[in-house]
């Protein structure tokens, strides 16, 4: 995860540098909307647009698993539960619990 964020910034750079320096006014015809603008707004808008493109793709999988992970985890303490190995506490007689020495 972290190395995928990492790559992520290293692109953004990138393009924000490029954008920056080729600041030229270009038109651009999309169907019937023409538009005109610099260069690096039109690439910080197409960046912008992949961004919540992709995570529209992304977020809905995440969550889905991270549903999934909690239901498997939940279900692994119930089952823990019903085996015994939960938290264990050890009581002998004449000894409190953990070990302690009962004098009475």
């Amino acid at each position: 995860m972290k190395f995928t964020s990492i790559i992520g910034v290293l692109i953004a750079a990138v393009a924000i540098t490029f954008a920056f320096q080729n600041n030229e006014e270009v038109t651009v015809h999309f169907f019937s909307w023409v538009f005109t603008g610099s260069v690096a707004l039109l690439i910080l808008a197409a960046l912008l647009v992949g961004f919540v493109v992709g995570m529209i793709f992304f977020l809905p999988g995440n969550i889905t698993a991270i549903w999934r992970l909690r239901k498997i985890e939940k279900e692994n303490e119930a089952l823990k539960k019903e085996i015994g190995e939960g938290d264990i506490t050890y009581e002998a007689p004449g000894l409190g619990t953990e070990g302690d020495i009962n004098l009475d």
